[in-house]
């Protein structure tokens, strides 16, 4: 389930998605209610490694869906990025964690 009801969005303003882009697409929880809605195509995009190999494993064969292992900015280079480990991966930050840890060591 998405933060935002799709459908509902969809229903009171009667748009006409002819495709979508997620950014930072975790494991591609988000698909299923995209395709519902007939989101197509699909662009996923997720920077950490290790996530997208398993994106790779679930949507690699799909025709609809397309996958960027990047992370988007206004400048191209490569960086660091700090790993939450306690949830799986979901935060992540190009800035390294200072107060957020006083309170949530791990």
């Amino acid at each position: 389930m998405s933060l935002l009801d799709l459908g509902k969005l969809n229903n009171v303003y009667k748009l006409k998605v002819k495709g979508l882009a997620h950014f930072g697409a975790h494991k591609g929880e988000g698909v299923e209610e995209y395709r519902k809605l007939n989101y197509s195509p699909i662009h996923l995009f997720e920077s950490q490694k290790n996530l997208f190999k398993k994106l790779e494993v679930s949507f690699l064969k799909d025709k609809d869906v397309f996958l960027y292992n990047v992370g988007l900015g206004k400048e191209n280079k490569t960086s660091k990025l700090f790993l939450s480990s306690s949830n799986e991966s979901a935060s992540a930050s190009l800035l390294k964690p200072s107060g957020h840890l006083k309170y949530h060591p791990k």
